[in-house]
């Protein structure tokens, strides 16, 4: 069996929100000091940098369309060994946990039919993808962003991600067969603003039963279909049966972040329970400071989702027998010990009779 362990992930920066706004307040060099990681990265201020960011070790610039604007990180190689930096630019997206995400590749499925310009499509890696920082040295890398033909409102928002890649055991292998790899990775944030910025809003753009991590439960898709993140984002979902205002089924999760043009799964989990097919209405409240959003949505669970979801879902709870089999069994039961205490009484009376 293969399994990838990343065993430890550095940040460059942290998700501090400021006036809606995603700022990254920490340095890279604080992050992450390059003792046994053996490198570490510092970005060169780009003199497009907007004047509230001057201090900060985060890319926070504004461009006009059409621009051009190439952004430099320098690398530190502190070990005694030519070191190989995987590097890219990625898109910010929307975790499962309902959190920013600067640290993975969005595939195209995953990019948001409201994002117009993913950042990591509009960068070219100048430098390439793999770049080599020789021993007890440091390399300059470079990145050209260009700007959209057509103006917009609102942010880009993404990350400069950077990950040593490892030559000399690219994966250890233990007695069972599962191979441990080691990635040590930095992100340096990456925001840009063209003219201003734009008020928030979301959507509920499905609901659906489903698995994740092996627990069955029900997942509305919420979307952020604006060029801003919503900070300290706040939801209540509440399932009941169609028709009924009896609440089957509810979760609240707070200190939520949505990415710019992001959606999704809020997991509603059923670990008490099972699911049961049927004609189901959720409805849901999102709070951000002073914005509120309401969803209302029928949506329907089918027999063969909740077999399928129940049957696989780990430590699921069995659903309770029905009382009136208990009745029946007792029924039965009763049945069966008159009929055999008939037939006994029967065997004797003839042996009676025989004498």
């Amino acid at each position: 069996m293969n399994k990838t362990l990343k065993k430890a992930l550095l940040f460059g920066f942290s998700g501090a929100l400021l006036g809606g706004l995603g700022l990254f307040n920490k340095s890279v060099e604080a992050a992450a000091p390059a003792n046994n990681i053996g490198y570490s990265v510092q970005s060169i201020q780009s003199d497009k940098q907007v004047k509230e960011s001057l201090k900060q070790s985060y890319f926070d610039m504004q461009l006009d369309a059409k621009a051009e604007e190439t952004i430099s990180v320098k690398i530190f190689n502190s070990s005694d060994k030519a070191l190989k930096i995987r590097n890219a630019v990625y898109t910010a997206s929307t975790n499962d946990n309902g959190q920013l995400e600067y640290t993975k590749k969005l595939e195209k499925k995953d990019i948001d039919k409201s994002m117009k310009y993913p950042l990591a499509s509009l960068t070219k890696m100048d430098s390439g993808s793999v770049v080599t920082v020789p021993a007890k040295g440091s390399k300059i890398v470079k990145a050209t962003i260009t700007m959209p033909k057509d103006s917009f409102d609102g942010v880009l928002l993404g990350s400069w991600y950077f990950e040593k890649v490892d030559d000399s055991a690219k994966a250890s292998s233990n007695k069972k067969g599962i191979s441990i790899s080691n990635a040590y990775s930095y992100a340096i944030g990456i925001k840009i603003l063209e003219k201003k910025t734009v008020e928030p809003n979301m959507n509920l753009l499905s609901v659906k039963a489903g698995m994740r991590n092996y627990r069955k439960g029900v997942f509305p898709v919420f979307q952020n279909d604006t060029a801003v993140i919503i900070p300290k984002l706040t939801i209540k979902s509440q399932i009941m049966k169609k028709g009924s205002s009896t609440v089957l089924q509810e979760t609240t999760l707070k200190n939520l972040s949505m990415a710019p043009n992001s959606n999704f799964k809020f997991p509603m989990l059923y670990d008490k329970g099972q699911l049961e097919s049927g004609d189901y209405t959720l409805k849901a409240v999102a709070t951000s400071g002073k914005n509120t959003w309401n969803f209302n949505k029928n949506f329907t669970i089918t027999n063969d989702d909740a077999s399928k979801y129940n049957k696989e879902a780990i430590a699921d709870p069995k659903k309770p027998m029905n009382p009136l089999w208990y009745v029946a069994l007792g029924l039965g039961l009763a049945i069966l010990f008159v009929l055999i205490f008939f037939l006994i009484k029967r065997y004797v009376d003839k042996k009676k009779a025989d004498k």
